[in-house]
């Protein structure tokens, strides 16, 4: 069972929004290592997540509304298998468990980024933090930083 719960910050995800956050059918815009984070290497993402309103439009989809750019960063990571990045990365969903640890790093986190098309991955990791979130517009892809 996943858990977003074990992700700091996650409320910026929440505040405003009718639903509960959902990573289903966001997508992954940038993945980003880096071996020298403060506690181990280090995994960010920018993801593009919404809310899926009640109301339909006049084609009889559902209304997309509150766009927003998250950065996400994964702390003390030990990847596992990062595969599938191409020109778009929509996700099944971002599952979070808590694990005990298995080697000296004191991984305590599970994570399994789950694709729908594109990129998909598994890894270990001792902290996951919602860094920054901000508006974010689908169609001409601005934001206003990140």
């Amino acid at each position: 069972m996943s858990r977003l719960d074990l992700i700091r910050n996650v409320a910026l995800l929440e505040s405003g929004s009718e639903t509960p956050p959902s990573f289903h059918d966001a997508e992954v815009l940038a993945v980003r290592l880096d071996r020298r984070g403060a506690s181990g290497p280090i995994l960010e993402m920018d993801v593009h997540m919404f809310e899926v309103g009640r109301e339909l439009t006049t084609g009889g989809t559902h209304v997309l509304r509150r766009h927003q750019l998250v950065k996400l960063r994964f702390s003390g990571m030990v990847l596992e298998r990062l595969e599938g990045f191409n020109e778009q990365n929509v996700l099944w969903d971002l599952s979070i468990e808590e694990v005990k640890p298995k080697h000296a790093g004191g991984a305590r986190l599970a994570v399994r980024v789950e694709s729908s098309y594109g990129v998909s991955a598994s890894f270990q990791c001792s902290d996951a933090e919602v860094v920054a979130t901000m508006p974010y517009d689908p169609i001409d892809g601005s934001k206003e930083g990140l």
